[in-house]
């Protein structure tokens, strides 16, 4: 608790009035002032919890004035108590009144006379008897004290000089400054506080221009209390002889301390902020500028915690011409912050310009060497920056973002940023060395720096996973080792990245890799420069070394050596490398091999490689691979061939075992032989190549095998592909044994140009897409050497959409120079294109193979004819009826489901005339007549209505069609009286929608299914007249637009799309109805009605498959005669039950193609229908009119329909 202050004024003439007050007064007194003539006050201090002990001594020009000091001498017996010390004369003035015990504001101008050397008071266990501080207290604060050092030459220097002393108060705000030229040998510290959690803050020590300290310097120490705030400022040609601490506390919390030094020099290290035992470091600087450490025994550190405590939010600033040496002759490092058991978190090292040093770290976790304590703490979010500047750079043995060098603690999101300057050693951006993780850390090097090896994170043996570490490398900058995204020796890496955007690697560039267990989503992304190999995902272990889903991609970049998607012992899978751009791959002696995967003893699948564009060098050993299983089987590797040179093999997969579903696909580049799949011992089986476009020099292999079966593997032409060098082998065996035929297939589809090759081989399948716009004479295929077809099937045959222009007994050569026929020689071969469907026959035609638009050829020899003599044969009596041929040209019977689609609209359509006509006409009629509730209310002679109406109806086509949909009609309209009874008239909106779905079967040709949807939105009117004899007229008019839009899985052309189309059309429609209304009883009523409707559905032309459909307009005419009967329950609710009879006359699809007529479906036909509902009328109360109704269908359309109307009178 703060006293209350008093102050006292105490002089040479007033000694009893002062002895006075200080007897008798029992007021705290906090501040005490002695005037003496030319006097100069240099120190107070407390030796007790109840005294203020005061001194002076007096010197004039560095001589003592002997008659002050008996004046002062003669003060103390009039006290109660006085002591006498050795040394200069003095006084003591014991005050007994209790005191606040705070001493401050003092001023001390030390000159290195032994005159103002001071003992050190009782509680401050000190060895050096000698001392100098100008305030000092027992426990407040000793604050805003100052202390200036000017010692000359031959000055004596006291042991310890302190800004401000506390035993176990507060040292806040004191200042030592060691003036220019100065040099003493004493340890200097700005404020100090000897035990107990005072603080010691806002101290400052200061070295001027040409000082020099030959001892430590503390900014602010504590013994167990905070010390912040506190600056240690060397100023240019100063020189600091031991070490520097900006704060340090033995158990408290070090914060926002600086130490700033200005080319000057330190001789042992510096510390902006230190904890011996416990407590955190936060947010302390050290900046060195243009200066050097000249014999460093200890590293630099922003934040050091040296046992207990975590370390956060340091910075170390080093720039110009700057040296941190060590005592041995060589360097010392500078850290960010450290811990030895806590966390390290932000921690900061920023060098630029030419900085010499060790090893510069961001956050370190570690005790050091021979302590015990136990390390729990992580390094998280520390970095370190290299600069070059004005033409200078660092120059340092290794950076490192964090590390955490034992213990469980991870390395996380961790920086080293190199722009410049050389690495003697490796850059990390994280490292772990116990069993901790290291995970989002980056590292990178750019402008001209260079380093031995890169790592962004790294975990040593016994160590965790590395993963989403990010490294990059670019501009002129340049390693002598290797590059890491993620490096763990004992866990896993996974989602690590590179980017080289330029520069040089001597070594490789790994995007993740690891020594004990899998490596999996890691990437490599290099853009420019020169590097000697790459590798997405490395994984060596024999027990977990599994690579997966890692990438590399290559652009405009060189490498000496190879590419690897994936390098693993065991199986690899969904590894991808894409090369792009002017790269240049394999550039060394023996040139480089491309692996999407490679595995050493497992498996390899499903891996990718792409080639865009660039040159891949190659010599007799190496090759292209999408996947490579030294050890096991090949399966679904891809590889692409966009463009580029390849002077080298490429196989989609090679496997020791069995290899399978690999393909290459060439859409251009230049390359020599393509192997869809090789196995060692196994066999090669569903391999495939697909050739577009580029140029094959050498030989192209579907399936290849040393020992076992090549079968069932595929090669596809189309586009215009240079082959002319390239012989074409469906599969092949090294050893001459095994199956290397079978299920081997050709495709030719639709090439753009005749196909050159240089041989066919083992095939057992031939398929052929003949290509649009193929006139007769046209040849698919040209090969140099006879193509043996024994044994060989023509499979099927297809066209390409968009139009044909071969007419009957035109022919087209399928492959020219063929030696022997195939098995379906003289065969007739059906061919789809798009919608239409050509009969082909089959020949051999000298050695072309041929195909005959028209009747089927008979490729027989005729036998010999030996003339025999005419008989009379009378003629049958009953003649058989000659077979219709089929003719060359047709539509495809499947097309049937296109004018399905289209009479599903026009159903829709009819239910929506069905709704106008009936439910919405009665609607608007319902009670109109009801004389009790509107023979007064105007509201009855104006109605509007609205009815919704749900339908579910299969309708037979020759196939059938099932249409689900709503309708909705909303209307006003009016009653007006005639002389021979009422008309009433109204207008609508109608709109609607529904989903269709159509089933088709032929007898040669699997079913065909579709669906699709349709919607139609118009208006109309409608009229009905009443006469006064119960006879009624009725009619609408409709007027709108139908969408329909349509597709089938079930047809599909020869590249695999399926048929759809949209088609948009105007639809009309008319009805015209008469009836009478027969009562019964007074609550029974019977009415017989006739209707005729028609319903027009426009024109309309839409493409499928590249073909043009023309649809014609479509006409629904409907007569229905029926009967309803109507019986009053209550005076609001009428049920009615009904039935009719509806004759459909028409309701063709009329479609085509090419002028070839489509089948058209009809909904002509009869149909019942059966009606029941309820009817509740308004009354004066409730002018509301409800209908509920249901129609149900049986014959030509069946299903059932419901219908909800509303009427309201206004």
């Amino acid at each position: 608790m703060e006293l209350p202050s008093r102050r006292l004024i105490l002089t040479l003439t007033e000694l009893p009035p002062a002895y006075s007050a200080l007897q008798n007064s029992r007021l705290p007194l906090k501040r005490i002032r002695m005037n003496h003539i030319s006097a100069k006050i240099i120190s107070f201090y407390t030796n007790s919890m109840r005294s203020l002990v005061r001194w002076a001594t007096h010197q004039q020009n560095g001589t003592l004035d002997s008659s002050r000091t008996q004046h002062c001498i003669a003060l103390c017996p009039l006290l109660r108590r006085f002591v006498y010390l050795t040394g200069p004369a003095c006084c003591l003035l014991f005050l007994t009144t209790a005191v606040e015990k705070n001493a401050v504001a003092a001023l001390v101008i030390y000159t290195g006379d032994v005159g103002v050397l001071q003992t050190n008071p009782v509680w401050l266990s000190i060895s050096h008897p000698t001392m100098l501080f100008p305030g000092t207290t027992l426990f407040p604060l000793a604050s805003g004290n100052s202390v200036s050092v000017n010692i000359g030459a031959g000055g004596t220097s006291p042991s310890f000089i302190f800004g401000g002393l506390s035993q176990e108060g507060s040292s806040q705000n004191n200042t030592v400054a060691v003036n220019a030229s100065s040099t003493t040998n004493s340890a200097i510290t700005g404020g100090h506080v000897q035990a107990g959690v005072g603080e010691a803050s806002g101290n400052t020590v200061t070295l001027q221009s040409g000082s020099t300290v030959r001892n430590g310097i503390y900014g602010g120490q504590s013994f167990a209390g905070m010390a912040t705030g506190n600056h240690v400022i060397v100023e240019s040609g100063a020189t600091a002889g031991q070490i520097i601490w900006g704060g340090a506390s033995d158990t408290g919390d070090v914060t926002n301390n600086t130490v700033t030094v200005t080319r000057a020099s330190v001789v042992y290290s510096i510390f902006g902020g230190l904890t011996y035992n416990a407590g955190t470091i936060s947010g302390n600087k050290v900046i060195l500028t243009d200066s050097n450490i000249t014999q460093g025994a200890l590293d630099l550190y922003g934040g050091l915690a040296n046992k207990d405590g975590d370390v956060r939010q340091n910075s170390v600033v080093i720039s110009g011409n700057s040296t941190i040496n060590a005592s041995d002759g060589g360097y010392r490092s500078v850290l960010g912050g450290q811990s030895a058991t806590g966390w390290v978190d932000g921690n900061t090292v920023l060098l630029s310009g030419q900085v010499t040093a060790k090893h510069i770290i961001g956050g370190n976790v570690g005790k050091e060497s021979g302590a015990t304590v136990t390390v729990s703490g992580s390094a998280q979010k520390n970095s370190v920056t290299l600069k070059a500047e004005q033409g200078y750079s660092p120059v340092v043995s290794s950076v490192i973002g964090a590390q955490v060098t034992e213990g469980p603690g991870d390395a996380v999101e961790n920086v080293a940023i190199v722009e410049g300057g050389t690495i003697s050693g490796n850059v990390i951006g994280g490292s772990v060395s116990g069993t901790g993780n290291a995970y989002k850390n980056q590292a990178s090097i750019s402008g001209t720096a260079t380093a031995a090896s890169l790592y962004a994170g790294y975990s040593a043996i016994n160590g965790g996973y590395v993963s989403q570490n990010h490294a990059s490398l670019g501009e002129s900058a340049s390693l002598t080792g290797s590059l890491y995204g993620g490096y763990s020796v004992s866990g896993y890496a996974q989602a690590n990245q590179v980017l080289m955007t330029g520069g040089a690697v001597n070594g490789w560039v790994y995007g993740g890799r690891s020594g004990s267990n899998y490596a999996h989503g890691n990437t490599v992304t290099v853009t420019g420069g020169k590097v000697t190999g790459i590798i997405g995902g490395y994984a060596i272990d024999a027990t977990n070394g599994k690579a997966s889903s890692n990438h590399v991609n290559v652009k405009n970049a060189e490498t000496t050596g190879s590419i690897y998607g994936s390098w693993s012992a065991l199986a690899t899978s969904h590894n991808t490398v894409t090369v792009d751009g002017t790269a240049l791959i394999g550039s060394g002696p023996a040139g480089g091999t491309v692996y999407g995967g490679y595995s050493t003893a497992g498996a390899a699948s499903e891996n990718v490689v792409i080639i865009k564009d660039g040159t891949i060098k190659g010599n007799a050993s190496t090759s292209l691979y999408g996947g490579f299983a030294n050890g096991g089987e090949a399966s679904e590797n891809q590889v692409y061939i966009e463009g580029g040179t390849l002077d080298k093999t490429i196989y989609a997969g090679y496997g020791k075992d069995d290899v399978t579903g690999n393909s290459i696909t060439v859409t251009g580049g230049k390359m020599a032989t393509l192997v869809g799949g090789l196995s060692v011992n196994g066999d090669a089986t569903g391999n495939r190549i697909s050739l577009s476009g580029g140029e094959v020099t050498g030989n192209i292999f579907a399936g290849y095998t040393a020992s076992g079966n090549a079968t069932s593997n595929t090669i596809t032409l189309s586009g215009n592909p240079n082959l002319i060098m390239a012989t074409l082998v469906g599969g092949n065996n090294i050893a001459g044994s095994g199956d290397i035929f079978t299920g081997n297939t050709l495709i030719i589809n639709a090439p753009t140009a005749p196909l050159r090759v240089n041989g066919i081989q083992n095939f057992q399948n031939y398929q052929f897409v003949l290509p649009d716009g193929l006139t007769t004479g046209s040849v698919l295929v040209q090969s140099t050497n006879a193509v043996n077809l024994t044994g060989s099937t023509v499979q099927s045959l297809g066209i390409a959409s968009g139009g044909f222009l071969l007419s009957q007994g035109h022919y087209v050569t399928l492959i020219d120079n063929v030696s022997t026929p195939p098995e379906n020689n003289g065969a007739s071969l059906i061919a789809n294109v798009g919608v239409m469907t050509y009969n082909f026959n089959l020949a051999l035609n000298g050695n072309a193979l041929d195909i005959t638009l028209g009747s089927v050829i008979d490729t027989t020899p005729p036998p010999s004819v030996i003339p025999t003599p005419p008989t009379n044969t009378p003629p049958p009596l009953h003649p058989s009826r000659p077979v219709e041929p089929t003719p060359p040209v047709r539509v495809n019977p499947k097309t049937k489901a296109f004018t399905e689609a289209q009479v599903a609209g026009l159903s829709i359509l009819t239910h929506a005339a069905d709704l106008a006509a009936g439910t919405g006409t009665q609607s608007l009629l319902e009670n109109i007549h009801d004389a009790e509730n509107c023979t007064t209310l105007t509201r009855c002679q104006n109605i509007g209505f609205g009815v919704v109406s749900g339908t579910s109806t299969r309708t037979d086509t020759g196939s059938h069609i099932k249409v689900n949909g709503f309708s909705l009609l909303v209307g006003a309209g009016r009653r007006q009286d005639t002389r021979a009874g009422e008309l009433t008239l109204g207008g609508f909106f109608e709109t609607g929608q529904g989903t269709i779905n159509t089933y088709n079967s032929f007898n040669a040709l699997p079913e065909v299914k579709g669906s699709g949807d349709t919607r139609y939105t118009g208006v109309g009117v409608l009229a009905h007249h009443a006469s006064t004899e119960n006879f009624y007229t009725e009619g609408s008019a409709r007027i709108g637009r139908i969408n329909t839009d349509f597709n089938s899985p079930d047809f599909t052309d020869d590249l695999g799309r399926r048929a759809q189309y949209d088609m948009s059309a105007t639809y009309t429609g008319l009805h015209a109805g008469m009836g009478k209304l027969i009562d019964l009883n007074n609550k029974s009523q019977f009415d017989v009605y006739s209707q005729y409707f028609w319903t027009h559905q426009g024109s309309e032309h839409v493409e499928v498959f590249a073909d043009n459909i023309d649809f014609e307009s479509m006409n629904s005419h409907r007569l229905r005669v029926g009967g309803r009967y109507n019986h009053s329950v209550t005076k609001a609710a009428t049920l009615y039950v009904g039935t009719a009879l509806e004759r459909e006359f028409e309701g063709k699809a009329r479609a085509s193609v090419y002028g070839y007529a489509i089948e058209a479906p009809e909904l002509k036909g009869n149909s019942g229908i059966q009606e029941l509902g309820v009817n509740f009328r308004p009354t004066i109360r409730q002018p509301l009119t409800l209908n509920l109704g249901v129609q149900g269908y049986v014959g030509q359309r069946e299903g059932v329909t419901g219908n909800l109307h509303l009427k309201y009178a206004f």
